[in-house]
């Protein structure tokens, strides 16, 4: 397509992000113009437009124009897709290399902890994505990874809605045996929790860059053999994991860290 065939506001809309987006400091309505070879009056025009849709925002002394919530909010929708893509890879690897277990991704969406990708050994090609499958607060590696590696605030929060008396007391007996367990758990950096119908089930929590945690990893299985290699099992998951760590290491927009207050919007939950 030649440069006549293009339309113009749009190009030099796509040119002030790219030019606020570069610039560490903002951009000046009057540096806009000069770059844009325009009169200020339509670099204002743009700049405005651009604002009211929440690409750009405009800074006060002095005035300046910095890149705004939409462009973060588009380039976290992004990321969360090629990060699911990434969930998606890893659940289908550890799946085949670990015959007979069952693998799942939990996250915590809305205050709770929800199982949401899943391959079994009853549907072995299918990468299940379970609607609102809602996992029990103290009986689950999943849900107890959550409450392992959360802050506290955030844990208290969830046992404020989940009391331990009413769905945790009958397994745990005491709220210090189950925080015993979670410290340990912690030490380990993964949560190790047989049941007498899988006797084995751990989940390992997957962070972001920051060390937010953003789900969890967990496997278990209905029957375990004596000369099954457990350890092998826990170090398999424990890589993939650290690799899911790393992808997103590696997807983190720089702009993402000039904002404050964007940070904050990023980090917050859905």
């Amino acid at each position: 397509m030649s440069n006549s065939d293009l339309v113009q506001s749009v190009a030099r809309s796509l040119q002030i992000l790219e030019m606020v987006g570069r610039s560490e400091a903002g951009v000046t309505l009057q540096e806009m113009a000069r770059r844009l070879e325009v009169q200020p009056s339509t670099a204002h025009n743009l700049a405005r437009t651009l604002v009211n849709g929440r690409f750009l925002q405009k800074k006060i002394h002095p005035i300046r124009y910095e890149l705004g919530l939409a462009f973060f909010e588009l380039v976290e929708i992004q990321q969360k897709r090629v990060f699911r893509q990434e969930l998606a890879r890893v659940v289908k690897d550890v799946f085949e290399r670990l015959p007979g277990a069952t693998v799942t991704v939990t996250e915590s969406v809305n205050g709770e902890i929800l199982n949401v990708l899943r391959m079994s050994p009853e549907l072995p090609g299918m990468l299940q994505q379970p609607q609102g499958r809602v996992m029990n607060p103290y009986t689950t590696a999943a849900s107890l990874v959550f409450q392992a590696f959360w802050p506290e605030a955030e844990r208290n929060a969830y046992r404020q809605r989940h009391p331990f008396d009413e769905f945790g007391a009958h397994l745990w007996k005491t709220l210090k045996r189950l925080d015993d367990f979670l410290e340990q758990s912690r030490r380990k950096g993964f949560v190790l929790f047989p049941t007498e119908s899988r006797p084995f089930c751990m989940a390992a929590p997957i962070f972001s860059p920051r060390h937010d945690l953003m789900g969890a990893l967990g496997v278990s299985m209905e029957t375990v053999r004596e000369k099954d290699d457990k350890d092998s099992w826990i170090k398999r998951v424990n890589a993939a994991v650290q690799s899911l760590s790393k992808a997103e290491s590696r997807k983190m927009p720089k702009a993402e860290i000039k904002n404050p207050e964007i940070v904050v919007r990023l980090r917050s939950p859905p």
